[in-house]
């Protein structure tokens, strides 16, 4: 009987965890959270359940990258991250659309090769069903 009921708990909570991690986000600022802790943590799943089936990535050079190359980066350690952090963020709201711009600062590396960076950003998050999508990033290095 015990082992029945620890067993049904455990399931239930790691279906609860399971439904919280693939929820989409309630509000723009919340996408903007857990886009960036999907970043940092090189979660590519993660950052794929964020992103609108249209996403464009404007990538340092100014090359257009769609999520699932980007998402790939990250899953194949092509983009790693050691450390990071918002430093600004100041997001507005225009009823379902969220733009955040803000900076953020990085070190990891890049096909290998060591970076450290200070980053501008924009954020597009918009209201699509029942909760919120990135529709769109553009990051931009801050000179030294």
């Amino acid at each position: 009987m015990k082992f029945s009921y620890s067993l049904c708990l455990v399931l239930l909570i790691s279906s609860f965890s399971f439904a919280q991690k693939n929820t989409l986000p309630g509000n723009a600022a919340e996408c903007k959270q857990l886009f960036f802790e999907a970043l940092f943590n090189e979660d590519a799943a993660r950052m794929q359940t964020l992103f609108a089936s249209d996403f464009t990535l404007v990538s340092f050079d100014g090359q257009l990258v769609d999520g699932i190359t980007f998402a790939n980066e990250l899953k194949n350690g092509v983009l790693v991250f050691d450390t990071g952090s918002v430093t600004y963020s100041n997001l507005r709201l225009y009823g379902d659309m969220g733009i955040d711009t803000g900076t953020w600062k990085s070190e990891g590396t890049l096909q290998g090769k060591p970076f450290k960076h200070d980053v501008a950003y924009t954020l597009v998050c918009m209201r699509q069903g029942a909760g919120w999508k990135i529709a769109s990033i553009q990051f931009t290095l801050l000179p030294d």
